[in-house]
């Protein structure tokens, strides 16, 4: 009969936490996952591939103002600034 009513708490404890309710039983962990989530949001990405941006921001920095749409022309598209900087890097 204990050990019924042990797996019956279990149970109830299981559902509760993924329920979104806290238990006694859960709260240190979700203390825990919630502090680690906000030190993940205020240091931004923290895991993944580097972007662009962040491995060389110089040349994002010049694509950027080469395809700026100028006063008395169009926009230039990515593909003629990637020809332009790889004619220039040879």
């Amino acid at each position: 009969m204990v050990k019924n009513n042990k797996r019956l708490a279990e149970k109830n404890n299981l559902a509760l936490a993924r329920d979104g309710a806290r238990s006694p039983l859960y709260a240190p962990m979700s203390a825990y996952s919630d502090e680690i989530r906000s030190l993940r949001r205020e240091a931004g990405k923290c895991e993944g591939r580097k972007s662009h941006a962040e491995r060389n921001p110089e040349l994002v920095a010049l694509v950027r103002q080469l395809r700026r749409r100028r006063p008395k022309g169009a926009q230039r598209s990515l593909r003629d600034i990637s020809a332009e900087l790889a004619g220039a890097a040879s």
